[in-house]
């Protein structure tokens, strides 16, 4: 094992969770690698001086305990190269490298991890940078002085910590619109950093897929607040609640807040999954008692939670039938968040919408479309619903004519569309005929950074 310290200077840019293997060059510098597979060798050092480049630094200290369990965060992945061949493996919060398979001795890997808070312009992304191989230990002396010179802004620029950062930062994790399914699109879902606040927002299905991709650790997430109780608000639940407490060692209790009826589904779904949690808790590893506890509140109108600094603000929208359906706006130093939940036009969103950074809102298919025209009995074409069917679902939904009269109102700065389906062109020629304003469609896995500013950054899968 290896333990990571003073991992290296950030870039300043946007905030970027990309992984990618830098065996093409724009190395500028390497420094101390030590790995499990070159025991005997010590450690290599070497600085590459590049036109218009950064330095960028890293000291990896030998350690060779294994850490204690449950302390596991993959906050990044690995990448070991030789020219086009790649291994991975994963780095911890506390700095621990396990690597996925053994590595060889002479490889060039790289690890991109993501910045907690995005700097002011530039390149996106931190990376680490290690170059295995013999070096001669004046190398090694003069990149551990370099270190060691370097150190003193490493601190000050740091690893971005959360606690100072008066930005929220919003990740949808998925945007789907509602029970469907799709290979390339996860179910709605959007969780919102606010200093060291982790608030999720509604729980869909591939939530926790999502939570991987971005290299967010599912244990780390313990407060939940949920919209209404429709199964593709609700269905990933069940593995938020499980899998973080059984693989990842999550300690704490895990907190709900939701309408009417929330406290209820929690009552049964620890009854349903009473053999697994018992087996896992008392009988063979034995895990966290605490990890496994929740508290559900069936929460009203009003503020339901408020804690370093973060306000969670819950209001009634009207999803037809579906009493009660809530809203949530988020406020943070100054800067605000309003998610519609699934609703009809609503005049209590507007007006708890004044002011806002970015609002984000569903969107459903135009209750003019003409394909609706028709016998309410018969399948609408290229579907397995009827016309009526379609039309019930519509009714409790905001078209992208409604919700440009509802952007209008509230005029935030940002509007965002999440929990929707089909083509974003027609929505947003709908959402013209009332409003001007910015209008982005959401993407899986796309981060809006909300500061003095508003920014959007789409999600780059690694390069595999």
């Amino acid at each position: 094992m290896g333990r990571l310290q003073n991992v290296g200077l950030p870039f300043r840019g946007d905030v970027s969770h990309r992984r990618r293997c830098l065996c093409s060059g724009a190395i500028d510098v390497c420094v101390l690698a030590q790995d499990r597979a070159e025991p005997a060798s010590g450690a290599c050092a070497k600085l590459v001086r590049r036109q218009s480049t950064r330095v960028i630094t890293l000291a990896i200290l030998p350690l060779r305990s294994d850490p204690p369990r449950g302390s596991w965060r993959n906050v990044g992945f690995v990448e070991t190269c030789a020219g086009r061949t790649h291994g991975r493996g994963v780095v911890s919060t506390n700095g621990v490298f396990r690597p996925q398979r053994r590595l060889p001795p002479t490889k060039l890997f790289s690890l991109g991890v993501p910045i907690p808070k995005p700097m002011a312009a530039g390149p996106a992304q931190k990376r680490i940078l290690l170059l295995g191989g013999k070096m001669k230990t004046r190398s090694i002396l003069l990149s551990f002085l370099l270190l060691v010179s370097l150190r003193a802004r490493v601190e000050s620029q740091g690893l971005a910590t959360t606690n100072g950062d008066s930005n929220l930062r919003v990740i949808l994790l998925g945007t789907a619109g509602g029970p469907t399914f799709s290979a390339q699109r996860l179910g709605i879902s959007t969780l919102i950093l606010a200093g060291p606040e982790k608030l999720l927002f509604d729980c869909g299905r591939g939530l926790t897929t999502g939570m991987a991709a971005m290299a967010i650790n599912p244990a780390d997430v313990t407060k939940v607040f949920l919209t209404h109780l429709h199964s593709d608000h609700i269905v990933s639940l069940p593995e938020l609640y499980l899998f973080p407490w059984a693989s990842e060692g999550r300690n704490k209790p895990l907190q709900v807040w939701g309408p009417d009826g929330t406290r209820s589904m929690f009552k049964h779904l620890q009854e349903t999954f009473a053999f697994d949690i018992h087996i896992r808790r008392d009988v063979d590893v034995k895990h966290s008692a605490e990890g496994i506890k929740v508290f559900a509140t069936d929460i009203r109108e009003g503020v339901v939670h408020e804690a370093n600094g973060v306000k969670v603000t819950a209001f009634l929208v009207d999803h037809g039938l579906a009493k009660p359906a809530f809203g949530f706006r988020v406020d943070y130093h100054g800067h605000s968040v309003v998610m519609s939940g699934d609703t009809k036009p609503s005049d209590n969103l507007v007006r708890f919408s004044q002011g806002v950074d970015v609002l984000i809102h569903e969107v459903a298919r135009s209750k003019a479309d003409p394909a609706l025209v028709g016998p309410p009995d018969e399948l609408l074409p290229g579907t397995r619903l009827t016309r009526g069917q379609w039309k019930t679902i519509g009714e409790d939904h905001t078209d992208g004519t409604e919700a440009g009269r509802v952007f209008e109102r509230a005029k935030p700065k940002l509007a965002v569309f999440s929990h929707y389906n089909g083509p974003s062109a027609p929505i947003l020629a709908l959402v013209r005929q009332n409003y001007a304003g910015p209008v982005e469609f959401g993407e899986d896995l796309m981060t809006i950074e909300v500061g003095d500013t508003v920014s959007v950054h789409r999600f780059a899968p690694p390069n595999r």
